[in-house]
Formats: C-alpha cells, structure tokens, sequence
C-alpha cells in the first residue's frame, strides 16, 4: 500500500454491516473501490478504500453520507493536495492523523491489505 500520503490522492476508507450496500453506492459514485480488512481489539471487520478524481468539497460531502445513512461515527478521509489523512466524524469534525506502515500499537485500528498493515 503506498501513495497513502501523496497529495496527488483523494480517498475515504470507511466501514460497515451492510458493506454491499455502501460499496453499491460508491460503485454509483463512480469511485474506484479496494477492499481492506479493518483489524481492532482482536477482530476483523470490512472496509473499503473508495477513490477517484473528485472535488474535495464533494470527496466531503459524500463521506459525512455514508456515515450518516450507514450509522457509522467516523471513517478516514485524505483530501487531493494534502498530506495528511483525516479522521472524519459524522457531525463533520475532522482530526488530522498521521500513517503508521506496519502498525505494531493495540490501540490503533490497523487496516489490511495485499499483507501490506497501515494505520491511522
């Protein structure tokens, strides 16, 4: 998994239990979707990385959706021209994060993929 920081990358990873109704509305987005594993306190749940070429503004928009209509409280958000991703409440909050490769610390939610472990 590389590119996480770039600025030239806009994406929101993000969970939830009906993960093929989220992942349909993504799909009708029209975003490039990656499935991932979310690791945490010892259980795997399903996230997907969703990205495309989009306004940040609406990359946003879009997410505060998705967490709203799928009663999720937070996702992880990474603007086109930033660095550094966001956590993304669903009130609209957001709390700059920095990326961990390799996370080794409990208390962090570890995202997998391709045997490639990050975190936020």
């Amino acid at each position: 998994m590389s590119g996480l920081e770039q600025p030239n990358t806009a994406y929101v990873i993000i969970s939830g239990d009906n993960m093929d109704a989220l992942t349909s509305i993504l799909w009708s987005k029209e975003y490039n979707i990656l499935p991932v594993k979310g690791y945490y306190e010892g259980s795997f749940e399903d996230s997907v990385m969703a990205f495309k070429q989009i306004d940040n503004d609406d990359l946003r928009r879009d997410a505060i959706m998705l967490l709203d209509h799928y009663n999720q409280k937070s996702a992880i958000i990474k603007y086109f021209g930033e660095t550094e991703p966001k956590k993304i409440f669903f009130n609209g909050e957001e709390r700059p994060m920095g990326v961990v490769m390799f996370n080794t610390d409990s208390k962090n939610k570890s995202y997998l993929h391709n045997g490639v472990s990050f975190s936020f």
